[in-house]
């Protein structure tokens, strides 16, 4: 199965209201020309997703949340639900970003969690992983990217084909430096 080639965009915590609503215009507006052999989609802040949803309906650009809460429900004050996602139509959501696993020391058991239950919502997880600068240079990012993949290997074939891998560096972001 081929896929076509997919460009995403986390925009982190950038972009007030009204900006973000521009930006996704913009996006959907310039992806026009391109939407036979890209696939666009953008990971806009919380704030803005429903109302970007329903600005870009059937303009081939989608949405995706930047993160997702393990948990269904409960008392997690400022989370976020895999449920709450599918009710607005996300259709795709980020797990594992370096930042997650760095600042808020999420681990493999919750992304496993995250990633069961967005699979079971059927929204298509965007799984990221990525080195460190010094992990590069010291020749373990071999080993660092298989451990951080590892935790995919109790998924199914059918689960894994709604799953995107998104390789990113730690060392590349915010740097200019390519991968």
């Amino acid at each position: 199965m081929s896929r076509k080639p997919q460009v995403i965009g986390n925009w982190k915590m950038n972009t007030n209201f009204q900006e973000g609503i521009a930006l996704a215009k913009e996006v959907a507006d310039r992806y026009t020309s391109l939407k036979d052999e890209h696939k666009v989609i953008i990971c806009p802040p919380y704030l803005h997703l429903s109302a970007i949803v329903g600005e870009l309906k059937g303009s081939g650009v989608s949405v995706g949340a930047q993160n997702c809460h393990k948990e269904p429900k409960g008392a997690y004050t400022g989370e976020v639900s895999v449920d709450m996602l599918s009710s607005i139509g996300i259709q795709y959501c980020l797990v594992g970003h370096s930042e997650r696993r760095a600042y808020f020391s999420e681990s493999d058991q919750d992304l496993s969690q995250k990633l069961a239950g967005l699979l079971g919502a059927g929204i298509h997880p965007i799984f990221c992983c990525g080195e460190s600068l010094e992990e590069r240079k010291d020749g373990s990012f071999f080993n660092i990217i298989e451990q951080q993949l590892e935790l995919l290997w109790s998924y199914s074939e059918e689960e894994l084909s709604s799953l995107i891998i998104a390789y990113e560096p730690v060392w590349a972001i915010g740097t200019g430096e390519t991968a």
